[in-house]
């Protein structure tokens, strides 16, 4: 994707589209995870989890399911890491769940979604994370889904970037409860405009649509 480099260092990816779903509990999000993996417009996508046991919980789950799934965390010896990453680049494996330090720097073309399953302590690995998307002129999506205990760190997150990631809603999985508002400065004001808007972004298929939302990475 084109680069527009800024003052701290940051660049922006201009073909990575970011949506947000407020969630009301763990088994509300594996409904909207379930959503997007069941999708024919999904190529290959990297999960991210906080834990390197969610990761393999995950992971296993999917398998489970049906899925090309795979794990990718720090337990794993250098070996099975390379094997697990190989794996996917050949096609192989589908669905990659991950944590921050295993995938970072994982440079896999096909990757057209990633879905932040949890999201980061650290607002920078935000960043990192949807980077593994819209890379080499290629659309990207990425995806977090949120629950009111995570306010802090989506406010902590739209401060970083400077911007506020757009809500949406997948028809017949909407929320129960509100969204939560994180009272100590979350990095825009006002309510979004984008709160309610419809989780189906248009895709070829050869990818995501052209159709985009300027976003910010740290190289």
């Amino acid at each position: 994707p084109e680069r527009v480099q800024l003052a701290d260092n940051r660049v922006r990816h201009d073909l990575i589209a970011e949506h947000m779903h407020h969630v009301d509990d763990i088994h509300h999000k594996h409904k909207l995870l379930r959503h997007y993996i069941d999708s024919a417009e999904l190529g290959q996508a990297v999960i991210f989890t906080a834990t390197k046991l969610g990761a393999g919980r995950l992971a296993r789950k999917l398998a489970d399911q049906g899925h090309d799934s795979a794990a990718l965390h720090g337990d794993m010896s250098q070996k099975q890491r390379k094997y697990t990453v190989e794996q996917m680049r050949r096609g192989k494996v589908r669905l990659l769940v991950a944590t921050d330090v295993a995938a970072r720097g994982l440079d896999i073309q096909g990757i057209s979604h990633v879905i932040n399953f949890d999201l980061p302590m650290n607002p920078s690995d935000y960043i990192h994370r949807i980077g593994r998307t819209g890379r080499a002129g290629a659309n990207g999506l990425a995806i977090s889904l949120v629950e009111g205990s995570d306010r802090k760190k989506l406010a902590d997150i739209e401060r970083l970037t400077g911007q506020k990631l757009p809500r949406t809603q997948v028809p017949g999985l909407e929320p129960v409860t509100p969204e939560p508002q994180h009272r100590s400065g979350s990095g825009s004001k006002g309510k979004s405009k984008h709160r309610g808007q419809s989780a189906r972004p248009r895709f070829s298929r050869g990818g995501p649509a052209k159709k985009k939302r300027k976003s910010v990475a740290r190289v």
